[in-house]
């Protein structure tokens, strides 16, 4: 918060900080915006998310909220909904009854190493911002969450649609109501075998799909109330064969647009879930359009350096750790990890460090060794908490000399 005494408006002696604009997002304008945010028409092809509207006013609106940084986002690793104005920030968890506002705790992430908290949170901010999400407010109020990740940016195709693939289906949209959003006939892209169609199996478990005067394909309950509840048929598409057995527990059947598995040793729930068709297409048509996660051990360097190669009895020894962005070797600011030292003969011993500085560097003071063996290799490995697919780890080690 700011007070400026100078102020000639009264109602502008106080304001707050526009610490989010510290967080550097990239709002891309590029696509149309959902129908279910928007809301107010906040200028420049920005929208107040209609859920945000009532604390937005509470705030007085722009005047201490500030202007819009982004549109309303989805954030899976955070799990809620987000928007971003350049002072303060809007969230509601999906957990959250509807209408049930926080605000994003800029503060915390932006006031540096020595009091910053949840930075898990940060970075999921952070990478949830490096892709354009037209389809993700009608998949989560169409209640359909098994689809994946996106594969891809989302872009427009010759037949005026706007496509993106995710991991298990292709989504397409007009470009002109993206709450219409489809499946591509994935499975037939990607040639499955059609098989020839069969008479009607009078099994209680089983459902019929007609698909030519008499004859379908019979589906299972269970795929049939996964259907039912992602679009019906007319989403999934006509089944291409029976159920097959691929081993003694995964069972699969597949559909014009989509494959469903069913996986005996899941609990219940579980048991059904999509085959990752959108990935297995993709990696034939193009693999250099599957988008990288914005960290990992080939876009994140961290370099480990001790003070001392060797150390002695109860000796200290200081680590310095050091995270930058491959490439242009640009500093990562409050990236956290933790610090795993491994004495031989010793239990290991876990210590977190201090957020990044502006520089990427973090320091640690590891406590003195004892009771082990001149020369012995102390080995120790750091990892970072930052989103990621696989651990982002470096390992180095240093000497115990002894007496």
């Amino acid at each position: 918060m700011c007070y400026d005494s100078a102020a000639s408006d009264p109602s502008r002696h106080f304001t707050l900080h526009p610490l989010g604009v510290d967080l550097n997002l990239v709002e891309s304008l590029d696509f149309p915006t959902p129908p279910e945010a928007t809301g107010s028409d906040l200028g420049n092809g920005f929208y107040l998310y209609p859920e945000f509207e009532g604390l937005y006013d509470q705030l007085y609106g722009a005047l201490y909220v500030g202007y819009p940084l982004t549109q309303v986002r989805v954030n899976q690793g955070n799990e809620r909904y987000e928007q971003f104005f350049s002072n303060v920030g809007f969230y509601r968890n999906f957990s959250d009854p509807v209408g049930e506002v926080h605000l994003i705790t800029y503060g915390a992430y932006m006031c540096g190493p020595d009091c910053s908290y949840n930075l898990n949170q940060y970075w999921n901010i952070l990478e949830s911002s490096e892709i354009s999400q037209p389809f993700e407010l009608s998949l989560r109020r169409l209640g359909w969450s098994e689809l994946g990740s996106p594969l891809t940016q989302p872009y427009y195709t010759a037949d005026g649609y706007i496509e993106q693939y995710y991991d298990n289906v292709v989504l397409y949209a007009p470009q002109d109501d993206l709450s219409q959003v489809r499946f591509r006939p994935l499975s037939l892209w990607l040639g499955i075998p059609v098989e020839d169609l069969a008479p009607i199996n009078p099994h209680e478990q089983l459902v019929f799909y007609k698909v030519n005067d008499q004859l379908g394909h019979n589906v299972p309950l269970f795929f049939d109330h996964f259907i039912a509840e992602h679009g019906g048929r007319d989403l999934a598409g006509n089944p291409i064969s029976e159920t097959r057995e691929l081993t003694e527990t995964l069972l699969r059947q597949c559909f014009e647009s989509y494959c469903l598995l069913y996986d005996k040793t899941q609990p219940e729930g579980l048991k059904v879930r999509m085959a990752a068709l959108g990935v297995e297409h993709l990696k034939l048509k193009d693999p250099s359009l599957i988008l990288k996660r914005a960290f990992n051990s080939e876009t994140i360097h961290l370099a480990l350096e001790e003070e001392k190669s060797q150390v002695g009895t109860n000796e200290e020894q200081s680590i310095r750790i050091q995270v930058l962005r491959s490439g242009n070797w640009a500093p990562l600011y409050l990236v956290e990890s933790m610090l795993e030292m491994n004495v031989p003969g010793q239990a290991p011993q876990q210590f977190r460090l201090r957020p990044t500085d502006r520089d990427g560097i973090s320091h640690l003071t590891l406590p003195g060794i004892s009771g082990v063996p001149a020369m012995s290799v102390v080995e120790y490995k750091v990892c970072l908490n930052l989103p990621s697919d696989k651990p982002i780890c470096s390992v180095d080690s240093f000497v115990y000399r002894g007496e």
